[in-house]
């Protein structure tokens, strides 16, 4: 038997499979053909049943995925947010600290050497302002 090639290989499958059941059902007595229908029917059934279930475990297998994708790459982008942000915290942190740090150390060094200036004149102040000489000042002292 010549097979018309079918640009379609399931439309082919379809005829093939109807040009078999119109002829076993036609060749077949009225009770034979009842029995024929009922299994077509079951055959068609079954599969029409297991070509639903296998669409219905791909699409969710394929939303699993997409589902996990969009997860994982929602952490890693929290992640570096949060890996970015201390960063610039820490950066901060350190800037103001070293800031404040100087301007103590600046701040204390000029009252110390205020207070220093206040509360010791030299001798040569000292004698200027008193007309004492060296000697009787350290007396003084």
């Amino acid at each position: 038997m010549w097979v018309q090639p079918w640009s379609n290989s399931s439309e082919f499958l379809v005829i093939k499979i109807k040009k078999i059941v119109n002829a076993s059902i036609l060749s077949a007595k009225p009770k034979q053909q009842q029995q024929a229908v009922v299994v077509v029917v079951v055959v068609v059934v079954v599969v029409v049943v297991v070509v639903v279930v296998v669409v219905v475990v791909v699409v969710v297998v394929v939303v699993v995925v997409v589902v996990v994708v969009v997860v994982v790459v929602l952490v890693v982008v929290v992640v570096v947010v949060v890996v970015v942000v201390l960063e610039v915290v820490v950066v901060v942190v350190v800037v103001v600290v070293v800031v404040v740090v100087v301007v103590v150390v600046v701040v204390v060094s000029l009252v110390v050497s205020r207070v220093n200036r206040c509360s010791a004149p030299d001798l040569f102040t000292i004698y200027r302002e008193t007309g004492s000489h060296a000697p009787d000042l350290l007396e003084e002292f």
